[in-house]
C-alpha cells in the first residue's frame, strides 16, 4: 500500500496520473508494459541521477511501527541528523511477488503489505513481507461482497492505522477510481466504504498517517490536478476536506507527503501543470495553515514519483524519482524540519539502482525500498537501509578519535573481534534455516552480497540514461572498500589513517549486525516451526 511508506516512502507510492494516463504513462486500454511511454512523453536520452549520494545515520536510534509509505505513525527519538547511509540487498525467502511499479505499501507491526501496481499487466494481488525473516507470502483475502475487494489498479495510495490498511483512488486504463477500501490484517478481510463524502476520483495522490489515529490525503490527478487536503477518520471511514489557510502547494501529482513526527505535514516535488518541480510546502497541524519555509543547504532537484519517509521526529529521507527530462535518480537527501535544513549524507557503499514509482517503508527500524522502474527494468527485490546499529559507527569512531594518541588501543579493539564476524555469519547460514544472506557472503568484506533486484525488463520507455544498469538486468556488485592491512598497521598520524580505522570499524560492526539479524531470523523461524507443529497435532 502506498505511501507514500512509502508508501511509506511509498510516499504515497504514489501513482502519478496524467490527462490520458497515469504518471505520464499512457496506459490507455492497458494490455502490457509495451504500451508505456515516457513521463510527459519526453523521450530524450538523459543522464542518470546516480551522482546523488545516499547516506546513513550518525548517532541515530529510531523505532517506528504502523507506518505507511508516506510516513510513520509513531517514532521514538533521534540523537542527531543522519550523516551517512549503508544499503544492503538481501535475498528474500518465500513466494517472492513479481516485479512491479506504481503499487502501494503500508506497514502493520513487522509486516509490509503490498497491493497492486504494474508488472507484466496491472495487478490485483496482495503480498506481505515479514521484515524480521525477510520472507514473502501471497495473501488469500476474503470479502463479503465481490465489490468489497479492490480492483486491478495502479497509482493508488495507502496508509495504516492499528491493524487496518486503507486504500483510496487509483487508475485503470484511462479511468480514475473513487473508492475507499479497508483491509483488516487480523482477519484478512476487505470491506468497501461507500459514502457521499468521498473525495473526487484520482491517482497520483498521497496519504499519510498522523499519530496512528488519523490519515491525511493531498493532491493527485483526476478530471484535473488537485491541491486539496482531506482528513480520513478511521473510526467512521469518513473523509472531511480540511479548510486550510495560507498558500497551499500548486495542484500536482506524484509528490510526496510525510508527517515529520511533530506538527508538520511536509509536501515535496511532483508534477504540476507543465513539469516536475522541487517545491517544498509545509502544513501546520496546530494552526491549520500552509506555509513555504526558507530552506537551507543543497536540496534535492525537481522530481516526481520519489519516496519520502520519516526516520525520526523532524528527520525525513527523500529517495529516487524522475524529472521531466527523463533523468532517473538514486540519490538520498535528508531534511531536518527543526531548522528546515537539507543534508546530503555520505554513502558507505553502492547506491540502489535509479528508479521511481517504488515504495519506501519503515519496519522495525529498517527502511525497506521495494519495486520501482527505470528506463531498462522493473524491480522485484528489496533494498534495506539499517538504522538501528549505525549509531555505533559514529559513537565508537568518535571514541577512537579521542583515544587517537594511543594507537595500541585501536589495534587491540580490532584484534578482539575484527575477523570473527564473517566466520560466524557463514556458520549462521549453514543450518536448517536458510539465511537471508547468500551463502557466499563470507567472500564479501562485509559478509554481504547483493540480491537479485531485477525480474522483468521494462517496456520501451524513456531512452536509457547514460549511467543505467547493464542490459542483463543484474544489479552491479556491491562495492565495499576493503579494509586496510592488519590492525597493527593502523596509526593515527593522519586523517587518512583515521579513515582507515573507520572503514575497518564499519566492516566489523556490519558483520556483527549480520550475525544478530541471522540469529534473530533463525530464532523466529524456530518458534514459528514449533507453533506450526503444535497446531498440526491439535
Amino acid at each position: 500500500m502506498s505511501n507514500h511508506t512509502s508508501s511509506s516512502l511509498g510516499l504515497a507510492e504514489i501513482g502519478t496520473g496524467s490527462t490520458g494516463g497515469f504518471g505520464g504513462f499512457d496506459v490507455g486500454t492497458f494490455a502490457g508494459p509495451q504500451q508505456l511511454v515516457h513521463p510527459l512523453r519526453l523521450g530524450a536520452a538523459a543522464g542518470s541521477g546516480a551522482e546523488g549520494s545516499v547516506q546513513t545515520f550518525n548517532s541515530f536510534h529510531t523505532h517506528m511501527s504502523g507506518a505507511a509509505s508516506t510516513g510513520g505513525t509513531s517514532a521514538s527519538t533521534v540523537d542527531n541528523t543522519p550523516s551517512s547511509l549503508f544499503f544492503h540487498y538481501p535475498l528474500c525467502r518465500g513466494n517472492v511477488p513479481p516485479a512491479r511499479w506504481a503499487h502501494a505499501a503500508a506497514v502493520v507491526g513487522s509486516v509490509m503489505w503490498v497491493y497492486g501496481g504494474v508488472g507484466n499487466s496491472v495487478l490485483d494481488d496482495l503480498c506481505a513481507l515479514d521484515a524480521d525473516t525477510l520472507s514473502w507470502r501471497v495473501v488469500s483475502s476474503h470479502a463479503a461482497r465481490s465489490k468489497d475487494r479492490p480492483e486491478k489498479m495502479l497509482g493508488h495510495a495507502a496508509a495504516a492505522t492499528g491493524s487496518k490498511i486503507w486504500i483510496f483512488g487509483g487508475q485503470q486504463g484511462r479511468k480514475f477510481l473513487r473508492a475507499l477500501y479497508c483491509f483488516d490484517t487480523e482477519t484478512c478481510t476487505w470491506t468497501r466504504r461507500d459514502a457521499d463524502s468521498l473525495p473526487p476520483a484520482r491517482a497520483g495522490h498521497s496519504m499519510v498517517t498522523v499519530h496512528g489515529s488519523v490519515i491525511y490525503m493531498f493532491g493527485g490527478q483526476g478530471k484535473r490536478l488537485y491541491n486539496d487536503l482531506y482528513k480520513l477518520d478511521p473510526l467512521t471511514g469518513v473523509f472531511t476536506e480540511v479548510e486550510a489557510s495560507g498558500k497551499p502547494p500548486s495542484p500536482r501529482r506524484g509528490h510526496s507527503l510525510v508527517w515529520d513526527g511533530r506538527d508538520h505535514l511536509v509536501c515535496f516535488g511532483g508534477i504540476n501543470q507543465s513539469s516536475t518541480d522541487a517545491q517544498l510546502s509545509v502544513f501546520s497541524l496546530s494552526r491549520g495553515a500552509w506555509f513555504t519555509p526558507q530552506a537551507f543547504g543543497p536540496g534535492p532537484s525537481a522530481r516526481t514519483q520519489h519516496t519520502a519517509q520519516l526516520l525520526s521526529p523532524g528527520i525525513i529521507l527523500i529517495f529516487g524519482g524522475c524529472n521531466s527530462a527523463g533523468t532517473f535518480f538514486n540519490d538520498a537527501v535528508v531534511l531536518d524540519t527543526r531548522t528546515f535544513t537539507w543534508h546530503k549524507p555520505t554513502l558507505l557503499n553502492t547506491a540502489p539502482a535509479p528508479r521511481y514509482h517504488h515504495t519506501c517503508s519503515v519496519v522495525n527500524g529498517r527502511i525497506i525500498i521495494y519495486g520501482g522502474i527505470n528506463s531498462k527494468q522493473t524491480f522485484d527485490g528489496v533494498v534495506v537501509l539499517e538504522t538501528k546499529f549505525m549509531s555505533d559507527i559514529n559513537s565508537v569512531a568518535e571514541e577512537l578519535f579521542r583515544m587517537s594518541a594511543d594507537a595500541s588501543v585501536a589495534a587491540s579493539l580490532f584484534n578482539a573481534g575484527g575477523g570473527g564476524g564473517v566466520a560466524a555469519a557463514a556458520a549462521a547460514g549453514s543450518g536448517a534455516v536458510t539465511s537471508s544472506v547468500p551463502t557466499n557472503a563470507a567472500n564479501s568484506p562485509t559478509g554481504i552480497v547483493p540480491s537479485r533486484l531485477v525480474a522483468t525488463p521494462a517496456a520501451p520507455g524513456p531512452s536509457a540514461p547514460s549511467q543505467m544498469l547493464p542490459s542483463h538486468h543484474q544489479h552491479p556488485p556491491l562495492q565495499v572498500v576493503p579494509a586496510p592491512g592488519p590492525p597493527s598497521d593502523i596509526g593515527f598520524s593522519s586523517s587518512k589513517s583515521l579513515e582507515a580505522v573507520k572503514i575497518q570499524l564499519t566492516d566489523l560492526l556490519l558483520r556483527r549486525n549480520l550475525e544478530e539479524q541471522q540469529l534473530h531470523t533463525a530464532k523466529k523461524a524456530e518458534v514459528n516451526g514449533a507453533r506450526l507443529t503444535v497446531e498440526q497435532k491439535n
